[in-house]
């Protein structure tokens, strides 16, 4: 069944695109047009959500310009940061970032290779810089029928080595990565009412405790990291 296009028409025109650099109040009310916006779009899944959430985000908030986006400057799109702020949005900052990345990663590979690859597997191209090494290692992965975790173990071995001396990350960022990993699995599949019934209603409701319980566990995190950010001495 052929993918439905989305229409540009569709998606709300709140405000003028800021340009990264510019010191500009937030702008509220496109904030709001791009909760509403995104939070529709979570009844999709997979590449569709992706491609969907990168490029309205790139549009709105960047002008387009994905090297916008990876400036590492403060001043950049403060709305941007204001979106990933908002208690209602429904795709965390992590999600986002990637959703940007993996949608402008789209443009730059084949559609016959695009469309062949899972959403897990077009994050584990996304290290690679060169665009005609992520589509003969995407094209590998495809001949080689590689999962997700193999496509990265390989990319892994073109990056360069970490300089000797620099200290091992600590265990809790392997964990957030491995949850966001988890997350962008479960976003690869809608869940429908249908795949619900085939869990009963027990399952069901067991697994909705532990959404509950780890979404506490997650705010919680959070919070550490936010208030390790703001002792004497923490990263800039």
């Amino acid at each position: 069944m052929a993918r439905k296009k989305s229409s540009a028409k569709s998606r709300p025109q709140a405000g003028k695109p800021e340009k990264a650099g510019e010191l500009i109040p937030v702008d509220t009310d496109k904030v709001d047009a791009a909760v509403r916006y995104i939070n529709e779009r979570t009844i999709q899944s997979g590449l569709d959500l992706a491609r969907e959430v990168g490029d309205y985000v790139l549009e709105t908030f960047f002008d387009g310009d994905f090297a916008s986006f990876t400036n590492p400057s403060r001043s950049k799109s403060t709305s941007f940061r204001a979106l990933l702020e908002r208690e209602d949005l429904l795709l965390g900052h992590a999600t986002i970032y990637g959703f940007v990345r993996v949608s402008h990663q789209l443009k730059t590979l084949p559609a016959e290779v695009v469309s062949r690859l899972t959403l897990t597997q077009h994050r584990a191209l996304l290290p690679l810089p060169d665009p005609e090494r992520k589509e003969a290692m995407a094209r590998r992965a495809l001949e080689e029928g590689w999962s997700a975790e193999e496509l990265e173990a390989e990319v892994r071995k073109l990056l360069p080595r970490s300089r000797r001396g620099r200290k091992p990350l600590p265990p809790f960022v392997k964990g957030i990565r491995n949850v966001v990993k988890a997350l962008d699995l479960a976003f690869e599949n809608q869940v429908t009412p249908e795949a619900v019934t085939t869990l009963g209603p027990k399952e069901t409701s067991a697994l909705s405790a532990q959404v509950e319980e780890s979404l506490a566990r997650l705010e919680a995190l959070k919070q550490s990291l936010e208030e390790a950010q703001k002792e004497p001495g923490s990263a800039a």
